[in-house]
């Protein structure tokens, strides 16, 4: 006779039970962290590099991407998606990309931002088996601007029209809800 297995967490169902996460697994996340830590401040320190600060979001959120996955915890990618998207946009501008100008290096922060959004979608579909479909909304949103910031010219037109239309769109929307309410 098999055991029924605890449900996972559902985070649009917040009553559903999250399943256990056991001791090895969380420990195997928190010592694999503190290793990394340790040698990436380590070889800071020895040769002067700067990476500790380049890499510290990226690390820290692959770390709750990692707790996450390993701990069946749709919440934990969150804060990891967000904090590898902001880690990786501040790594490219300020090494590989830093010679773009503005205001492409803004556009590619604002796409590897809207990446780490993308990657919690991605990674509850491959990981959990769980569609997670609101980050699909920031993520487009960051990675639209961050596209049209890369082109320029025509692109960065219709991001500036856009500008100006928004606030309008949610005034509109704003009444639409008040109307319909009466």
């Amino acid at each position: 006779m098999t055991e029924p297995t605890p449900e996972l967490s559902n985070p649009t169902n917040p009553s559903t039970p999250a399943a256990p996460c056991s001791r090895a697994r969380r420990g195997m996340v928190g010592g694999t962290v503190l290793i990394v830590l340790g040698l990436l401040i380590f070889v800071e320190q020895v040769f002067q590099t700067h990476l500790a600060g380049l890499l510290f979001l990226p690390l820290l959120g692959t770390a709750f991407l990692a707790w996450g996955i390993l701990c069946k915890r749709p919440g934990l990618l969150i804060p990891g998606g967000i904090l590898l998207g902001i880690g990786a946009g501040s790594f490219l501008v300020d090494g590989p990309l830093g010679g773009l100008a503005e205001p492409a290096r803004g556009g590619a922060f604002l796409l590897a931002f809207g990446a780490g959004w993308l990657l919690i979608t991605l990674a509850a579909f491959v990981f959990m088996h769980q569609v997670i479909w609101w980050p699909l909304i920031p993520g487009g949103i960051f990675g639209l601007l961050g596209s049209a910031m890369m082109i320029g010219g025509p692109a960065m037109a219709v991001v500036n029209l856009a500008n100006v239309i928004w606030p309008l769109a949610l005034v509109a929307i704003g009444l639409t809800l008040i109307l319909r309410r009466r």
